[in-house]
């Protein structure tokens, strides 16, 4: 009875240090294959190498895809392993680095580019929330300036896309 015990006992604590962090469906094959964090960390070097020295690496689904991910995988695997999280950061700034560069070089829409830029640099997507904001305060003032008729000037400072610098304009009211 000791005995058996024991085994029941090893058997348990053989479950509990498994390697294993999860599985994964093959896109491809359809067949469950494990995931270790050996796993994770050698996918994670992988994605940025990929990123950082193919040149044709310009969406980030390129690479998941390729291996038989699904996007949900790969999205839960960012969301649960920092290390790949820190990658995918990576990642999409060397394929934004490189789609930028494109467009400059009008090897790629610069319509396009400038869409979707957001999404791979968190510096666009500043550029971004503070140009839409710089708008509103625009309409504001200029809506502002229309009650107050005894104003003859109204000066707006906006940021410019491009240089990030700062400009003056004047604007005349009615």
């Amino acid at each position: 009875m000791k005995a058996k015990v024991q085994k029941q006992l090893s058997n348990q604590s053989e479950l509990q240090v498994s390697p294993w962090l999860g599985e994964y469906q093959d896109c491809f094959t359809f067949k469950i294959k494990p995931v270790t964090q050996a796993f994770i960390e050698r996918f994670a070097a992988d994605l940025v190498k990929w990123a950082y020295t193919n040149n044709e690496a310009l969406i980030i689904s390129q690479f998941y895809l390729g291996k038989g991910i699904s996007p949900q995988t790969y999205y839960r695997w960012i969301n649960q392993h920092n290390t790949l999280k820190e990658a995918h950061e990576t990642a999409m700034l060397c394929i934004g680095n490189r789609r930028e560069i494109g467009a400059l070089k009008r090897q790629f829409s610069e319509a396009m580019v400038t869409q979707r830029q957001h999404a791979y640099d968190t510096a666009w997507e500043a550029d971004r929330v503070r140009d839409k904001q710089d708008k509103i305060d625009v309409a504001v003032a200029i809506k502002q300036a229309e009650k107050e008729p005894e104003k003859k000037n109204l000066t707006v400072v906006m940021s410019c896309l491009k240089d990030h610098s700062k400009t003056e304009q004047t604007c005349e009211t009615i």
